[in-house]
């Protein structure tokens, strides 16, 4: 019996607006890959630093994972956040960002969001 390989915890998609897809949880095991990837992502982005970070498919994000968000912020990245409104990411980023990450409840609506931040 053949098992299926696991998926890329973090992937980056080169768009319009790069894109980090988080595919697991993020915690402090893998907090570096996971700035990593947004790093790797703003190296691709625009002038502007934007880049989306997909957490549609994260089922939980501690601590680690807000201090390299806020971190990627405080480097010049302009990040769009997308998650489940109820999801636990959304929770944790309401309870202890409070406004500092902008949220949006799909990839479509970040990448219009900031391609729009962009053009003006």
């Amino acid at each position: 019996m053949s098992v299926a390989p696991e998926p890329e915890p973090f992937v980056v998609e080169k768009d319009a607006v790069p894109v980090v897809v988080v595919a697991q949880e993020v915690d402090f095991a893998n907090a570096a890959a996971f700035a990593a990837a947004i790093e790797l992502a703003g190296e691709t982005a625009g002038s502007d630093g934007a880049v989306v970070v997909d957490f549609l498919q994260c089922s939980f994000m501690d601590s680690s994972g807000l201090q390299v968000l806020l971190r990627a912020q405080r480097a010049g990245l302009h990040l769009g956040v997308t998650c489940a409104p109820e999801s636990p990411v959304a929770r944790l980023l309401d309870l202890a960002a409070g406004g500092l990450v902008e949220t949006y409840e799909s990839r479509s609506a970040a990448q219009a969001a900031l391609s729009e931040t962009r053009a003006a």
